[in-house]
């Protein structure tokens, strides 16, 4: 069985993205932690018309990204395949190891 991670672009954000792995997992809350606490507070608590911004967005979703991509890489998880929608294509490079 082959395995393929898609990402998705700006337009996909939603506040709460994420929260549920950011309460349940080291790893990601770690790697989530590492950068401005803004975007933590963004992608958790909004507001949506703040996170919407692609000031904000583009740094969120990339962030949240490359967090469930360790997480997937702490699991053995390896992608054969990776594709990314616009700027999800930063996640898919990342995921591909470039």
């Amino acid at each position: 069985m082959k395995i393929a991670f898609l990402y998705a672009g700006q337009g996909s954000q939603k506040v709460g993205m994420g929260l549920d792995f950011y309460e349940q997992n080291q790893l990601y809350k770690e790697t989530i932690d590492m950068f401005d606490i803004r975007y933590r507070n963004l992608m958790h608590e909004g507001p949506m018309e703040e996170l919407s911004m692609t000031r904000n967005t583009q740094p969120c979703m990339a962030l949240f990204g490359a967090a469930i991509t360790k997480l997937l890489f702490e699991k053995g998880i390896r992608p054969d395949y990776v594709a990314g929608l616009s700027l999800g294509e930063y996640n898919a490079l990342y995921a591909a190891g470039v």
